[in-house]
């Protein structure tokens, strides 16, 4: 299954972004101002990209929140649509 970074981000930036919050994740983690277990956690998707977290990343690496918040709703859309094809029985509903 693709990471979230991967799906996300495109590879060229999978392989910046996580070498910068893995190789470094002491420094990073102080910069961000959370703990290592909770970066820990998002890099080896245990948890998510929260508004709090995107924020902080954005700060950190010059992008913006939504960007961060966009990744991982696609990333959740993707797991969810491959997951099961239960949704897919779904009718139409006329409104």
């Amino acid at each position: 299954m693709a990471s979230f970074f991967t799906y996300a981000s495109g590879r060229d930036f999978e392989k910046a972004l996580h070498g910068a919050l893995v190789s470094d994740g002491f420094r990073t983690c102080i910069s961000l101002g959370v703990a290592r277990k909770t970066l820990s956690e998002i890099v080896n998707e245990h948890a998510s990209v929260t508004p709090d977290m995107a924020l902080r990343l954005s700060k950190a690496f010059q992008t913006t929140p939504e960007l961060w918040l966009n990744m991982q709703r696609n990333y959740d859309l993707w797991k969810a649509s491959h997951k099961s094809d239960d949704w897919k029985q779904v009718e139409t509903i006329a409104v």
